[in-house]
């Protein structure tokens, strides 16, 4: 009886010790610290729907179509079943298979209905009325963005351009006027909503549809800006940038500790957010000076209530920059689930910048 009992309890507190590990990588996904939900699972046995979701956000189709697909096979709950479609919904999306983000969207709404999956279902299904994306050439390339600015040069329909390069940005952006000049054929939105970075949102009315598009060595059919990743598992320990969504998230530090930034090169100026005064509060409370900031998207300008902070340093792609005069906004779209933006007045200190998709890092020199 006493083996018995010694037994029983052993079991217990194995039970319990796996449920509060689970429960950590619940927090940990829920919290999108992607990073984190990386490194808390590799070289252990992790849950498998866990394992699905770094393949999802660190770009890794292959394994996360494969992972996302076993774990919705073994008849989950409703709620994780919601968010394995949603990861394999913005798989497709940023890729330009509109069409599998859209059955995708349909299966979560299915099984979980939530507010932001109806709110995307009139964009993805205008989308899905698209010809497929597909890349017609790809070589390795070295983009030199246009003195003082972000510019690049690439050729729509035949015809040279220059685009304004925005990571920031969910989907690609074009003047009715340019559409109308570059040959691209036009359609109806369907009466779908982006979110902005004022955080009111804006109506779609039109959608614009590229046949070609050549930036760099890249040449790409029927308008995407998202490249395909090349077939076949990655090493995901050394990557320093994953997707949530269509945004890119990036790791940084400051003073030892790891902070998860938005990389927007649509924003000219660095910003923290609430969760950073939560990590320093000593240094926002001691040297923090309050006031309020308007902030402008395509839907209009909110105004946010910020501390300024007189010195910050922020190491990145190994770079450290003092930031003097930096903003933390306490609230705003973008603040649930970073510490920040980073903008282009760090990126700017390197004479180079590189993005690589394929390998999911940011390098700086």
């Amino acid at each position: 009886m006493r083996a018995w009992i010694c037994g029983f309890l052993l079991l217990t507190s194995c039970s319990v010790a796996a449920d509060d590990r689970e429960s950590g990588l619940q927090s940990l996904y829920d919290a999108h610290q992607w990073f984190k939900l990386r490194d808390a699972i590799a070289g252990v046995e992790a849950p498998l729907f866990y394992r699905a979701a770094v393949a999802c956000v660190f770009d890794d189709p292959q394994s996360c179509e494969q992972l996302a697909g076993e774990f919705l096979k073994s008849v989950p709950p409703p709620e994780l079943a919601g968010e394995a479609h949603d990861l394999l919904s913005d798989l497709y999306f940023r890729t330009g298979r509109f069409r599998l983000a859209l059955s995708e969207l349909d299966a979560e709404l299915d099984v979980h209905p939530n507010a932001e999956a109806q709110n995307a279902l009139a964009l993805y299904r205008a989308l899905s009325q698209l010809p497929e994306q597909s890349i017609a050439e790809r070589r390795e390339s070295t983009i030199h963005v246009l003195y003082k600015n972000d510019f690049v040069p690439v050729t729509i329909n035949g015809q040279s351009f220059k685009a304004f390069v925005d990571t920031g940005g969910g989907i690609s952006t074009i003047a009715e006027s340019a559409a109308k000049r570059l040959g691209m054929a036009v359609l109806d939105a369907g009466g779908a909503r982006l979110g902005d970075a004022s955080g009111q949102g804006v109506n779609l009315k039109q959608l614009a549809v590229a046949g070609s598009l050549t930036i760099g060595n890249i040449r790409l059919k029927n308008v995407a800006f998202q490249l395909d990743a090349p077939a076949g598992p990655k090493n995901l320990s050394n990557a320093t940038l994953s997707m949530d969504g269509g945004t890119p998230v990036v790791t940084a530090e400051c003073n030892g500790h790891k902070l998860t930034l938005v990389l927007d090169t649509g924003m000219g100026r660095t910003e923290l957010h609430a969760s950073f005064a939560k990590e320093f509060p000593e240094l926002v409370n001691g040297s923090g000076k309050s006031g309020t900031r308007f902030f402008s998207g395509y839907g209009g300008s909110a105004k946010v209530q910020t501390m300024t902070l007189p010195r910050v340093t922020l190491g990145f792609g190994g770079f450290d920059t003092v930031f003097r005069h930096i903003d933390v906004h306490m609230k705003g779209s973008r603040a649930k689930w970073f510490d920040g933006v980073l903008g282009t007045d760090f990126l700017n200190k390197a004479r180079e910048v590189t993005i690589d998709f394929e390998s999911m890092t940011v390098s700086l020199r």
